[in-house]
């Protein structure tokens, strides 16, 4: 493999890795909205004596 193609090949990798970070990112900070979502609700419904 020439050095050129290697090279970006390799930056396309790093280019997939960050994007993949980002991802995650986002889908941690989802899950933890949803979460306080949840408790939230759950502590509102538990205050109006539905739970």
């Amino acid at each position: 493999m020439s050095n050129k193609r290697e090279s970006e090949l390799l930056h396309r990798r790093d280019e997939i890795l960050h994007e993949t970070i980002d991802l995650t990112s986002n889908v941690i900070q989802s899950l933890e909205q949803q979460e306080k979502f949840a408790h939230d609700t759950k502590e509102s419904l538990h205050n109006q004596n539905l739970l």
